[in-house]
């Protein structure tokens, strides 16, 4: 996924990220990664579920093909944590995303220490609907993050093999199960695509496919993708992009017992989350 500052975009290349499952009338009796469809059948979208609030906080990017930025338009979108931490672009310069009084900003810096503010790089606002022809965005304003995220894992990108915490240039979520909608925008058109991230019985790892359809019908447009749960491993196709995926129950959490919340603890909390829809989740790489 490459963006251009501010609102100018380049490309967006959403790698197999998402899924979209089928919904179930009862809550308590069907898998998390359904649960949010359950609330929102009629919103391309997901919603996150949490048991309780970490602390930090975090924004929704969402992208449209219509001005006015508004649901029905929506093509795909993003959860972001703002950590307020200085983030190493892969070009050496740097970025922060911070929320003040529930606000979320993204601020791009030309040196590695977040210094000195980048002036050709527009800062980035919550509630501004910005963009052009058929490609506009939206940040949401801050909201707490979630400690677990139900149906979704968490991703981080790195610079360098051995994923050093030094080297990590972005982090983000990934949404979980048989299939989500997940449109691509590609130079000045968007694309119909959905993903499937399937967790393998052994709880060690995620098959990931993409389709040229909005439900997971029909061939793979492209080779399955495994990702090892807690693994540093290079990117698909890529010679400079290392990622590690974490989710509750896999990899290392598997092994030590650890297990998603369930059903029937998060049900009451269907409701005070329905508001919160995205209609895919995509990691998302600053431009530099």
């Amino acid at each position: 996924l490459k963006l251009g500052s501010g609102s100018s975009l380049a490309c967006l290349r959403l790698r197999p990220l998402t899924r979209h499952p089928a919904p179930s009338s009862d809550p308590a009796a069907m898998p998390m990664s359904m649960l949010r469809s359950a609330v929102l059948a009629s919103v391309v979208g997901t919603v996150l579920l949490a048991a309780e609030v970490s602390g930090g906080q975090m924004t929704t990017h969402k992208f449209y093909d219509t001005a006015g930025c508004k649901d029905e338009n929506m093509r795909n979108s993003v959860m972001i944590e703002a950590t307020g931490t200085c983030m190493i672009a892969p070009s050496a310069n740097s970025y922060k995303r911070s929320c003040t009084s529930g606000k979320y900003s993204e601020v791009h810096y030309n040196d590695s220490s977040c210094t000195t503010e980048d002036a050709s790089k527009q800062k980035i606002e919550s509630g501004k609907c910005e963009g052009g022809s058929n490609y506009y965005e939206y940040y949401t304003d801050c909201v707490d993050t979630p400690s677990v995220l139900v149906s979704h894992g968490r991703s981080a990108e790195y610079k360098k093999a051995g994923c050093a915490a030094a080297d990590k240039v972005d982090e983000s979520t990934f949404d979980v199960g048989p299939c989500t909608r997940s449109d691509e925008f590609n130079s000045s058109a968007w694309v119909v695509t959905s993903v499937s991230r399937v967790l393998s019985a052994d709880k060690k790892k995620f098959t990931v496919h993409s389709y040229g359809t909005s439900d997971c019908t029909g061939s793979f447009s492209d080779l399955a993708e495994v990702w090892t749960c807690d693994a540093c491993m290079l990117v698909p196709g890529m010679t400079d992009e290392w990622l590690v995926v974490t989710y509750p129950g896999c990899g290392a959490s598997a092994l030590a017992g650890a297990a998603p919340p369930s059903a029937s603890r998060l049900a009451p909390l269907v409701a005070a989350f329905a508001a919160v829809a995205t209609a895919a989740v995509v990691v998302v790489q600053p431009g530099a």
